[in-house]
């Protein structure tokens, strides 16, 4: 019998349908869940042992979230506190962290976690046996004896956690600061801090050290004394001397807030706002306010420091000290505008912090915007700085802005034209006053004028900005004449504006056509400039770009290369190439440089473009640089430059090679060549390019197993282990040839290397037949003496695939 279901129903069951369908995983994924929560401590341990790496997480997980803290829990993830992956290691460490004195079992693996690649190992097993506290000072202080410097960094910092019940590390740690050189002496000095925090003579012993790492310790501890004597006062003078610039911004800011005379902390406060370093001056600034120095006497002395010109990094921070002290610091004005003219005049006026300058001339009062304005008639360098300030002003020096648009002076109105783009939010009333800038009669106010409607519909839209305008004030009018403005440098400003405003389309291309026509360089750059940012912009003004290739201007060239780039790939027509193989030996770098970013972007790989790009693998590093970028991308159709490219991997600069590594693994299609060039990178004297080299190996897979044996060398390097131990793992075989080598390090002192030579000597498999009696041996010992498990595990795989048999399952996660 057929049955019919309503349509109103079939619907219904539908999305029940779907909406079961889409929950199935998450059902799954819960069920999983639920059933680890089931599980009991033993299950879960045992669970940790498992091949799947999801599985082994969620032991961990779950062990964590119960907060367990049985002694096989402990002994368990004491053996994870090193493992290969990077959840199930922070999970584990974070469990005997939580566990605190229950975590003594594990206080042997914490330690020799502290000797770690890995600096967040180090520090969480640091913390760990800080947590498990005093029942764990007797292991640290038998290891701080023979540790090294690496090691006492987490020890000192364990000590630092217990606190005041660490009292007997005190003899050790006042030798180690007598007799020991190195970083783990600022830790030292902490831990010594922590167990006696309220010890002046303690703390005055630090700030004298002869090390700069327990002298900073030492004076920040002073700094927090609540009921300081003298000595410490002077101590604190003293080290405003210090050569650590972090021991002289600790000290300044302590003294700001001490009983010291009120002229005394102004003097000292003064001295180190012209410190050479910026983080002191920074504090000095800070300091100013601690001290309660916000007076017109205190802007006195700083105006008269910037009347003596400055090192402009110091005079940016006297100007800040200045925007701080804000109206009382009025009567500064006259030197702050003096000094910002100056700089600008200078070699450093790049240096100069032209904003601080225009929030420091602003906060210094808006009833000196006359005097502001009166300035640009003698520096008319200090137009935007003034405009600025004049908008930062906003309302409260607007009487006086609309002044200055109505003033004879053309300086003086495009100022103010150039305040009202800064002023926020818009106001209706000022736009209609910067639309009708824009009929002014000079051309440096049109021009502003422009700027300023450019600036502000890229900060608010240009959507925004035109709903602004009130009725009838639209500006697109007199942008219209803008862009056929007899002046250049107004018609240039105003083409940017037809990408941002919604003009007529007809228009547009109107005005983008004259303007790449245009008699003015300027006038031409800005309109390439500008379609680039159109949608179909360089498509449809395609011949005149082309054309612009050939510009007698090397600017408007670059730039007609560059918007070629933005062409689609598919869409590449001719001449396009011709044009790009032009500009790719052309007389300017940068036109050379951008006809190689837009060979990249398009993938151009004919024969001439790849000839011309082969002539810039030469001495400009910027130009060098981007045609190797173009080369990687192009891939394997530039593998006739394979042999230039490989030849570039020894550049002198380490920047060089490392893009050099990755083109040439880009295009040299014989992997057993690329592999040798590669294997040539990983003796390069610098960390950075034999990572870049281990990286592509990996990629490589097993047809790079000729590189293993040199791998191998570098997991003993700090610097190259992690890389080192990626690639093989990805490479996952290894040649015959290197066994010796292998069962030489299957004893190594460093845990990682001893467990890749097991690892190795399997992925040889049958060839390695030789080394079954020593691996057997080992597995025995290792059996009998109740060894690690992981040790058991790798020696049980290794075997196993030399015998040829079915592998144990394998630990995705260890070492």
């Amino acid at each position: 019998m057929q049955i019919l279901i309503p349509p109103r129903q079939l619907f219904a069951l539908g999305a029940w349908v779907v909406f079961l369908t889409c929950l199935a995983p998450t059902l799954v994924e819960s069920s999983s869940h639920a059933q680890v929560q089931e599980k009991s401590i033993a299950e879960l341990i045992e669970q940790l042992d498992v091949s799947n790496l999801e599985q082994r997480r969620d032991a961990v997980y779950e062990l964590v979230r119960r907060q367990a803290t049985e002694h096989e829990v402990m002994v368990a993830l004491a053996e994870l506190v090193d493992d290969r992956d990077e959840q199930i290691r922070f999970q584990a460490l974070m469990g005997l962290a939580r566990a605190g004195a229950q975590a003594e079992p594990a206080i042997e693996g914490l330690l020799e976690c502290l000797e770690n690649r890995d600096d967040q190992i180090r520090y969480r097993a640091s913390v760990a046996l800080g947590k498990i506290g005093v029942s764990a000072m007797p292991k640290l202080l038998q290891a701080w004896t023979d540790a090294s410097s690496q090691m006492k960094v987490g020890i000192a910092r364990g000590f630092s956690l217990i606190g005041a019940e660490a009292v007997d590390a005190l003899p050790a740690l006042r030798k180690s600061l007598q007799q020991d050189q190195g970083e783990h002496l600022r830790f030292v000095a902490e831990a010594i801090r922590a167990i006696q925090p309220s010890d002046e003579g303690m703390l005055l012993e630090l700030a004298n050290n002869a090390s700069e790492l327990v002298r900073i310790v030492g004076v920040s501890a002073l700094a927090a004394l609540e009921n300081p004597s003298p000595k410490v006062a002077q101590q604190l003078r003293q080290a405003l001397g210090d050569q650590d610039p972090k021991i002289r911004e600790t000290a300044i800011l302590a003294l700001a807030k001490s009983g010291l005379a009120r002229q005394e902390k102004s003097g000292l406060i003064l001295q180190m706002l012209s410190d050479d370093d910026h983080s002191v001056r920074e504090a000095a600034i800070v300091a100013v306010a601690k001290a309660d120095l916000k007076t017109a006497d205190f802007s006195a002395s700083l105006a008269g420091l910037l009347r003596q010109r400055p090192r402009t990094e110091i005079g940016n921070s006297l100007v800040k000290c200045l925007l701080s002290i804000g109206t009382e610091a009025e009567d500064a004005l006259t030197d702050l505008l003096a000094y910002a003219a100056s700089e600008l005049d200078g070699d450093a006026s790049g240096d100069l912090d032209q904003e601080q300058l225009a929030q420091a001339a602003a906060a210094l009062g808006t009833h000196k915007i006359p005097e502001l304005l009166a300035t640009l008639d003698t520096q008319p360098k200090l137009k935007p700085i003034v405009s600025q300030a004049l908008a930062l002003a906003g309302n409260a020096g607007m009487d006086s802005l609309i002044d200055a648009m109505n003033n004879d002076r053309e300086i003086v109105r495009a100022t103010a034209v150039q305040a009202i783009g800064g002023i926020r939010p818009l106001e209706a009333g000022l736009l209609a006053r910067l639309n009708k800038a824009l009929s002014d009669p000079s051309a440096l106010v049109r021009r502003t004028a422009v700027e300023s409607l450019l600036r502000t519909a890229e900060e608010v839209g240009g959507e925004t900005l035109l709903k602004s305008f009130a009725s009838g004030d639209d500006p697109r009018a007199q942008l219209s004449k803008a862009i056929t403005d007899n002046d250049a440098s107004v018609r240039a400003a105003a083409i940017p504006v037809l990408a941002l405003l919604d003009f007529n389309p007809e228009k547009v291309r109107e005005y983008v056509t004259r303007g790449m026509r245009d008699g003015s360089p300027e006038v031409r750059l800005a309109t390439l400039k500008t379609i680039g940012s159109l949608k179909q912009g360089v498509s449809d003004n395609l011949d005149s770009v082309l054309q612009l290739t050939e510009d007698e201007v090397a600017s408007v060239r670059a730039q007609a290369l560059a918007a070629l780039g933005e062409l689609e790939a598919e869409g590449s027509v001719e001449g396009v190439a011709a044009a790009l193989v032009r500009g790719l030996t052309d007389e300017d770098t940068n036109a050379r440089s951008q006809a190689t970013r837009s060979v990249a972007k398009l993938e151009l790989s004919d024969p001439d473009v790849l000839a011309a790009l082969s002539n810039n693998l030469g001495d400009d590093r910027e130009l060098l640089e981007a045609t190797l970028g173009a080369l990687e991308v192009v891939g394997p159709k530039a593998s006739s430059l394979a042999a230039a490219v490989s030849q570039l991997v020894e550049h002198p600069a380490d920047s060089v090679r490392q893009v050099a590594i990755n083109t040439y693994a880009a295009i040299q299609a014989d992997k057993s060549v690329l592999t040798g060039r590669l294997i040539d990178a990983l003796n390069d004297k610098e960390w950075t390019v034999r990572k870049v080299a281990a990286e592509r190996l990996a990629e490589i897979g097993p047809a790079a197993k000729a590189a293993v044996p040199r791998l191998f060398e570098l997991l003993g390097s700090e610097d190259d282990s992690d890389s080192a131990s990626n690639a093989i793992r990805e490479i996952d075989a290894a040649p015959s040839e290197a066994m010796s080598l292998f069962m030489d390090n299957l004893d190594s002192d460093d845990r990682r290397t001893r467990f890749y030579a097991m690892f190795l000597l399997g992925k040889i498999g049958p060839q390695a037949s030789a080394a079954l009696p020593r691996l057997e041996a080992m597995l025995q010992e290792a059996e009998s003496e109740g060894g690690s498990e992981f040790r058991t595990r790798f020696l049980k795989q290794a075997i196993a695939s030399i015998k040829g048999e079915e592998e144990p399952d394998s630990d995705e996660g260890s070492s």
